[in-house]
């Protein structure tokens, strides 16, 4: 019997700069033995600097990626046999700093915190990006530390299980914003009430959802 299983692979995002103090070549591709689990390295794409923050559309055919100390966020096509990527293209976030990009469930939404701020981008036909449907910029009073707390910094936006809302812990603020997601308009719709507090000076960067429980 033949085989016919797709082939496995891992794409692992990293910083490239000197300011970064980096050594890192780009999106890595790597393939996965299916039997022993050993990485083999397939390739790297550089095109944009920084890509540390990657995620894939839910039909796998798509990757997107956040960059640090940039402007811009990236779509690429995966080869489903090699597993390699091709640029697709780049757009503008509003921000300066990006960190974390997700897909909503029905992958005509990219959800990337930008820095300062929340961008959702529509996925146009193709899986490439056009430019942000919104962008949300916090608003509150710093926390204590300044050398990390200088204004608003969304570390994260996660869509929450059902995939209706986008919780977003901001760093700079201490506090968790959410947001209903309209899929229609492509907005984010401050929650009432728009945030809780973290305790002062928490600098609260990363959220997870318990599996079942609420």
């Amino acid at each position: 019997m033949t085989n016919t299983a797709r082939p496995r692979f891992a794409y692992v995002g990293c910083f490239t700069t000197e300011k970064r103090k980096a050594r890192g070549k780009g999106v890595a591709v790597f393939g996965i033995d299916p039997a022993t689990g050993a990485w083999s390295f397939v390739d790297a794409c550089d095109a944009v600097p920084n890509p540390h923050y990657v995620c894939l559309d839910h039909t796998q055919r798509f990757l997107y990626s956040a960059h640090g100390d940039s402007s811009e966020i990236c779509s690429y096509t995966i080869d489903p046999q090699t597993g390699k990527l091709t640029f697709l293209n780049k757009q503008q976030t509003g921000g300066d700093n990006s960190s974390t990009v997700e897909v909503d469930s029905s992958n005509r939404w990219v959800l990337l915190s930008t820095g300062p701020g929340v961008a959702l981008f529509p996925v146009q036909p193709g899986g490439a990006l056009g430019p942000y449907a919104d962008l949300v910029i916090p608003e509150g009073e710093p926390g204590p530390f300044r050398d990390e707390q200088h204004g608003p910094h969304p570390h994260q936006a996660t869509f929450d299980r059902t995939g209706k809302f986008v919780v977003v812990p901001d760093k700079g603020l201490d506090k968790i914003f959410v947001f209903r997601l309209d899929a229609a308009r492509g907005k984010l719709v401050p929650c009432d009430p728009p945030f809780v507090r973290a305790r002062f000076g928490a600098i609260p960067r990363h959220i997870t959802f318990h599996p079942s429980r609420p």
